[in-house]
C-alpha cells in the first residue's frame, strides 16, 4: 500500500506578478501532487492555502544590476502556505518543487550557495517553494488515521525547513493550514 503524504510547502515571489504567479504554482503542485484517484469528500481535505501575506525580504541579499547596470531594488514578498496530500515520496516533492519553479521561469545559480547557511546570499526570485514539513499519514482502520512528522536531513533535503524557526511570517502562514 502507498503511503500518503501530507506535505507543507512556503511559496515567495518578489518579482513582476507576485500573486499571480503564485496563484499559477498553487495550481501547477496540485496537478503535480494530488492523485487523481484520492478519495475525499471536500477538497479542502486534500489541498489548503494560506492568506498571501506580504513580508519584509529575509536574510542577506546580492546586489543585482538591471540590463542597464543600476542596481534593483530588492522588492517584498508575497507569501503563501500551501498543503497538499500526496503519494510522491519527499525526494519526489523536491523535484517537483525545483521542476515547478523552473517551469515559472526561476532561474538558480547553485554555484553561488555556500553550504553554510549563515553565510549564504539570496537574490530576488519571482517563484520559490521551500518544503516546511512533511507528515506520513497512516490508516489504522476505522477512521483512525495517524500522522507522524518526518525528520528527513540529506544532502538535497532537510526537513523541517532548517530555517523555519527563524521565520515568523513562515511559521504565522503554517499555522493558518496546519
Amino acid at each position: 500500500m502507498q503511503k500518503l503524504y501530507r506535505v507543507y510547502l512556503l511559496l515567495g515571489s518578489n518579482i513582476g506578478d507576485k500573486k499571480g504567479i503564485i496563484e499559477k504554482a498553487d495550481k501547477l503542485l496540485i496537478d503535480k501532487l494530488l492523485p487523481d484517484y484520492l478519495d475525499v469528500t471536500d477538497l479542502s481535505e486534500a489541498v489548503r492555502t494560506s492568506s498571501i501575506l506580504e513580508t519584509e525580504p529575509w536574510g542577506i541579499f546580492e546586489k543585482q544590476l538591471g540590463e542597464t547596470g543600476n542596481v534593483i531594488p530588492i522588492e517584498k514578498f508575497m507569501n503563501q502556505a500551501f498543503m497538499c496530500l500526496t503519494y510522491k515520496e519527499p525526494q519526489e516533492v523536491l523535484d517537483i518543487c525545483l521542476e515547478t519553479e523552473k517551469e515559472l521561469g526561476r532561474k538558480r545559480k547553485e554555484d553561488r550557495l555556500p553550504q553554510d547557511l549563515n553565510k549564504r546570499k539570496y537574490l530576488s526570485r519571482n517563484i520559490d517553494i521551500d518544503i516546511l514539513k512533511i507528515f506520513a499519514e497512516s490508516n489504522h482502520g476505522e477512521g483512525n488515521t495517524i500522522c507522524a512528522e518526518l525528520q528527513i536531513n540529506t544532502e538535497r533535503l532537510t526537513v523541517p525547513h532548517a530555517r523555519l524557526k527563524e521565520r515568523p511570517f513562515a511559521r504565522k502562514l503554517l499555522k493558518e493550514i496546519l
